[in-house]
């Protein structure tokens, strides 16, 4: 059976205007009042080597977390024995190392190879994959996020990170019945073959932001993402683990957090890490080694709370034949200095979040057709968009004007 695939790219391409990268050392703040534009640091030029594709989390983790790309990691091998994972994605970095303002080195290709330790890896940080049944067709959505890492094996820090997100629609007649484990791994297969482009299209757009030093020395990172109480009653159970959001759903909505963040306001961001205090990065190699690499502090530290969600009928705009309903969800946005004693942290902005248009929502038609749908994903759209609402207004407000212009990377 052929399964008719569309590409989200107004999604995917909203990752593409801005990179991170870890600076040498936290610079300082002054109050409200903008300072003059910090001194741009010189251009790292050592050369650097291509690392192989990688899978980040702990190896116990890695078939749960990345169910299906996993599973194309291990089933489908090129005629060399490799994952075709493995080969597409070096392939893709042989072609087009060109755009790179590093000089690229692929081991094998020289006899004199460089003996630098800065290394480059495309990694999965995220895999979310959702079903829903709409009007006689069924849906299928895989959310993929990756990020280009510069790592140094020297000192086993994370240098910088550049993330692209690639989100995928198949579509398939309901009288089919669901996607099969074997269907959607097809699906995930295509991005990674590149038969479907869009992956390789954002890498390739992508490449030109790639450096190793941060420009400006300053940057933000992710420290705290907490779910209110409450939010374990307004969920649907899928995205609930022993009696509160699961680890999973809580990364993820880091991960995403990340992303926007990096994307809309153009500054530096380095990855979130799971334990604040001991933050490491575990990535899994195809030579089956694993390496723990360090997540430096940054200069500005943000915490998310999501404080509940809500379902709401929208009866004014409702008919007979089509229920209309809105999926809502409410966020708060600290930002802080980082490197000062908790108890005593200069915080920089503070403030509530709620839906007060259209877009800050998610909306669904529920006709007679409608037979089934994926609660969780509406939620999680709803989510999103209040994040991207969230961070636009953070944008528009003098009150951020000053670490957001000190962070651009």
């Amino acid at each position: 059976m052929r399964l008719p695939i569309c590409f989200c790219l107004t999604v995917a391409t909203l990752v593409l205007n801005s990179g991170c990268s870890s600076p040498k050392g936290n610079g300082s703040t002054g109050g409200s009042t903008p300072l003059p534009p910090q001194p741009v640091l010189p251009e790292d030029t050592r050369d650097v080597i291509y690392a192989g594709f990688t899978f980040t989390g702990k190896a116990s983790d890695l078939s749960k977390n990345f169910k299906y790309s996993r599973r194309c990691y291990k089933e489908f091998e090129a005629p060399d024995g490799r994952s075709i994972i493995d080969v597409k994605v070096q392939s893709f970095f042989q072609a087009n190392r060109d755009k790179l303002r590093n000089k690229l080195i692929i081991r094998g290709e020289s006899d004199s190879e460089s003996t630098t330790d800065i290394q480059l890896s495309l990694s999965l940080f995220s895999e979310y994959v959702a079903q829903e049944l709409l009007a006689g067709t069924q849906k299928l959505t895989v959310d993929l996020i990756l990020q280009i890492l510069i790592l140094d094996f020297g000192s086993t820090e994370v240098m910088a990170t550049y993330p692209i997100r690639v989100k995928a629609i198949a579509l398939k007649d309901a009288d089919e019945g669901v996607f099969s484990d074997d269907e959607i791994t097809s699906v995930v297969k295509k991005i990674y073959e590149g038969s479907e482009p869009a992956m390789y299209d954002l890498l390739r757009d992508r490449l030109k932001d790639v450096r190793l030093g941060s420009r400006l020395g300053q940057n933000m990172r992710i420290y705290k993402v907490t779910f209110a109480e409450r939010c374990k009653d307004d969920l649907p159970s899928d995205l609930i683990q022993d009696g509160s959001v699961s680890a999973n759903y809580v990364d993820l909505t880091a991960q995403k957090l990340s992303v926007f963040t990096q994307a809309e306001l153009g500054v530096a961001v380095l990855p979130y890490a799971k334990d604040a205090a001991n933050a490491t990065m575990a990535l899994n190699f195809a030579d089956q080694s694993v390496v723990q690499f360090q997540i430096r502090d940054a200069t500005y530290g943000i915490d998310l709370e999501i404080r509940g969600f809500k379902k709401v009928h929208d009866k004014k705009n409702s008919t007979e034949f089509t229920q209309r309903w809105l999926y809502l969800s409410y966020v708060t946005l600290k930002v802080y200095l980082q490197d000062k004693d908790p108890d005593f942290r200069e915080v920089f902005f503070l403030k509530e979040f709620n839906p007060t248009k259209v877009r800050d929502s998610i909306e669904f038609k529920k006709t007679a057709k409608t037979k089934a749908i994926a609660e969780s994903y509406y939620f999680t759209l709803a989510l999103e968009n209040m994040l991207l609402s969230a961070i636009h207004q953070m944008k528009a407000d003098p009150a951020a004007a000053d670490f957001i212009s000190k962070s651009r990377n």
